[in-house]
């Protein structure tokens, strides 16, 4: 990646991530060395979300703004700039991973705790993403993160491996410029699962994502 383009993420990513608001300090008090270790986790978590989602934000209004002619050197960007930024999130959150559980809001923070959820997403990084949903379900039945997390991970794993998606969560098919229902087990219980996991109905999902610019032929997912 261009070291500007990097230093400047970065940068914007800080400034975005900001310091943990539940994180109070005493003036002249050197907080103790695990509240230490907490913000500066949650800090370089919500850091790295925040540079996960600007280029992403970026590269969606490039894509839907660019000629259909344009759109394969839209992609070239992606594939430049993006996918080795992914790569080195993905290496990070491995090592910060090992050894623990899940990075839940109460120990670092709902941006952090949901950064560390969209670097998993984004990773195409099938081992991880099993294990992240591994450490992941536990929390989530018990209330501790959002169960749209687990269900928006399961269907990337499913689809990743060439299995029916349960959340119809990664929508990517397009008809005549519009998306339709993905493919699902069990599709009359779709809507009931969707919104077991904190999801809208399905149709009302698919029109949300038209409303954000609509489809083509081979949309990259940002979600």
């Amino acid at each position: 990646m261009n070291f500007r383009l990097w230093t400047a993420l970065v940068a914007a990513a800080l400034l975005l991530a900001g310091k943990p608001a539940d994180a109070p300090t005493t003036p002249g008090v050197e907080p103790p060395a695990s509240l230490r270790a907490g913000e500066a986790l949650a800090r370089e978590l919500a850091g790295m979300g925040a540079v996960d989602q600007l280029v992403r934000t970026r590269y969606a209004r490039l894509l839907a703004d660019a000629p259909a002619t344009e759109r394969a050197k839209v992609r070239a960007v992606y594939a430049r700039d993006i996918a080795p930024l992914d790569r080195a999130h993905t290496e990070r959150l491995k090592n910060l991973l090992q050894g623990r559980g899940w990075f839940s809001p109460s120990e670092v923070g709902d941006q952090a705790a949901n950064a560390a959820f969209l670097i998993v997403q984004h990773s195409g990084d099938i081992a991880l993403m099993k294990l992240a949903l591994s450490k992941m379900e536990d929390p989530a039945l018990k209330g501790q993160i959002p169960s749209t997390h687990t269900a928006l991970l399961y269907d990337r794993i499913a689809l990743m491996e060439g299995r029916l998606q349960r959340f119809g969560t990664q929508v990517s098919r397009c008809e005549n410029g519009r998306y339709v229902p993905p493919d699902v087990e069990d599709a009359a219980g779709l809507d009931a699962r969707r919104s077991a996991a904190g999801l809208p109905p399905m149709k009302d999902y698919l029109q949300r994502m038209q409303s954000v610019g609509g489809c083509f032929e081979a949309p990259a997912a940002t979600k």
